[in-house]
């Protein structure tokens, strides 16, 4: 079962929470489009009942578990684009100019459906994170609504141990994966071209995608071009550059991944 809209609502439905997270509840509802500062603060408030000191929301693709082979850059993250929260941006920055390389959290949370608890692995990871009174963080991959290869991800970071952070978690993981849920969906649902890593890095040009639209509604190159005023090979430069960056064997599966992707 998937979520659902209902009157501009994103509606997460009883079964697949209780499925996925262990919800009883009947219903999990968004709210309206709302402030990236306000849902920030909602979050900060909330987490810090929970203990947890800070949080990070950001999207994934998949493909970084590979960074050798991986379209996007890991040292571009640094910039923060794809995502938002309360950890300093200057930690954030540092991190994935330095640290990230020598670390395997985007690699345990890709390769993860459930909450991973981090544990850095290797000594300037260990040393980075005691040098900013980071005892632990807990990963919860957010994977609804979200493209084939790419998800969400929330980071909590905490003053316990990882082990105590594992045991804390029993008591708060109902209450605290509602409300991450609920937050994503809502995120999805209004602001999700704010997320979209393939959006956000330009990995496809506006151009691009648009001319993949175009041949999704089965328009042929010939009108293609004609409408967008360049040339046949003008356009297929576009089809060349697009299979290449996601990888498409051909014009049908590249309009495929395009549409699984949600960038067109």
């Amino acid at each position: 079962m998937q979520p659902s809209q209902v009157n501009g609502r994103v509606v997460l439905s009883s079964q697949l929470a209780k499925e996925n997270l262990g919800q009883t509840q009947t219903d999990i509802y968004t709210q309206t489009a709302r402030p990236l500062d306000v849902i920030q603060q909602e979050i900060q408030n909330f987490i810090s009942t929970l203990g947890f000191t800070s949080f990070r929301y950001s999207s994934v693709p998949t493909s970084l578990a590979d960074t050798k082979t991986s379209s996007f850059e890991l040292d571009h993250r640094a910039d923060g684009r794809e995502g938002f929260g309360s950890l300093p941006d200057k930690l954030y920055n540092i991190y994935y100019k330095n640290i990230a390389r020598h670390d395997n959290l985007l690699q345990s949370v890709i390769a993860s459906n459930g909450p991973v608890f981090h544990e850095p692995a290797s000594d300037i990871a260990r040393t980075f994170y005691r040098d900013n009174n980071i005892n632990s963080h807990l990963c919860l991959p957010m994977r609804w609504q979200t493209g084939h290869d790419w998800f969400c991800l929330f980071t909590f970071q905490s003053p316990l141990s990882t082990e105590e952070l594992r045991s804390h978690y029993q008591t708060i993981q109902d209450s605290l994966n509602s409300r991450a849920l609920g937050w994503h969906l809502e995120l999805m649902a209004f602001r999700q071209h704010k997320f979209n890593p393939y959006i956000v890095r330009k990995i496809l040009t506006p151009r691009t995608r648009h001319i993949l639209k175009l041949a999704a509604d089965g328009f042929s190159s010939r009108h293609i071009a004609d409408m967008t005023g360049i040339s046949d090979n003008g356009v297929n430069y576009h089809y060349r550059e697009a299979k290449r960056i996601l990888g498409a064997r051909n014009r049908a599966h590249l309009v495929a991944l395009a549409k699984d992707q949600k960038l067109i």
